[in-house]
Formats: C-alpha cells, structure tokens, sequence
C-alpha cells in the first residue's frame, strides 16, 4: 500500500529510519543515501557527482544507476523487516519502484532535497587551491592534501604533483633566457 513504510537501518546508530513507501519517500531515501556525493545546480540543470577527486557534471547516467541502487536497498529493508505484512508492503513496493516512472520521480523530487541544490558561483571559488592527480595543493603553503569534496572543486590539471621533483629543463631555459645562474 502506499502508506506504507520502508526502514533503512542505521548500522552507526542502531536506530531505524523510516521512508514512505511513495516517490518523495524514494527521493528522501536516495538522499540519505547518496547525499555526500551529489548535488544538483538547478541554473544548469545538471547534477553533479564527486568523483574522488572533482565535482563532475553527470554526463553518463550515474545519478541512475544510485537510484536503481536505492532501489535495490528497498529488497534488502524489506528483508529486514519482522512484521510480514509489512514486509510484504515493502517488497511490492520495490517492485514497483523499480519502473522508469519512479526512478525518475525519485531523481526528480531529489533535486530540491535539503543540502543537495548548489548554486553555480559555489564552485571553484578559492583561488589558492590548484587540483591535480594525486591531491590538492594550498599554494599559499605548498602544501598538498587530500582531495576534500568541500573544496567544491570541479577542475583538475592531468599531473601528479611532486615537491622534491627537479625541473632541468626549465631552469636551463631561465638561465639561457634570462643570462641567470640557479
């Protein structure tokens, strides 16, 4: 039935959490679950998903297949459950969550869900911060750190940064040019 409900467990807390068993219920579910690594920019109508390094605009579908996750969680909850009517709720309605019209609803409806909508001008916004392969550095300091997602960051140079690394040809180049000894 619609009024149904669907419990995800919490391992980290033992305590359940419980989700209508309709659209915003999947979308408040998908939130839940995906929230540290999706936003949606409503002025460019895209999503973005963090990719470990970056914010990358979705361009190949991977906010569908979290939400065909979140849909397969629904099997699993339902598995969980003790009462069998309730049980049984649940597990038709993952069945039916499973159709076009619901995934969609439920990426739909996340859009607009608490700590997911970002503006553009969110993005990219520290200028001391230059991202590249294997971290992020602070070029006030030099100092590299690990790719955060808080830094909003959506770009990335293709190389990996090195401290220790020599640069020959470039300081034989300063010094041909500009008659400079290093």
């Amino acid at each position: 039935t619609q009024d149904s409900t669907l419990v995800e467990l919490k391992p980290e807390t033992n305590k359940a959490k419980v989700f209508n068993c309709t659209d915003l219920g999947n979308a408040k579910r998908f939130v839940t679950q995906h929230k540290e690594n999706v936003r949606y920019c409503f002025a460019w109508k895209k999503w973005l998903v963090w990719d470990g390094k970056t914010w990358s605009i979705d361009n190949n579908g991977q906010i569908l297949r979290l939400a065909k996750d979140t849909v397969k969680r629904i099997y699993e909850e339902a598995g969980l459950i003790s009462d069998e009517l309730q049980r049984k709720a649940v597990a038709k309605w993952a069945v039916s969550s499973e159709s076009e019209h619901r995934i969609n609803a439920m990426v739909s409806l996340g859009e607009s869900e608490e700590g997911i909508p970002i503006p553009p001008n969110h993005f990219d916004i520290n200028p001391w911060l230059l991202n590249c392969q294997n971290g992020t550095i602070d070029l006030k300091t030099g100092e590299l750190k690990p790719h955060d997602r808080n830094d909003l960051i959506t770009k990335i140079i293709p190389v990996e940064y090195h401290p220790g690394a020599t640069c020959e040809l470039w300081i034989e180049f300063l010094e041909k040019i500009l008659n400079w000894n290093y």
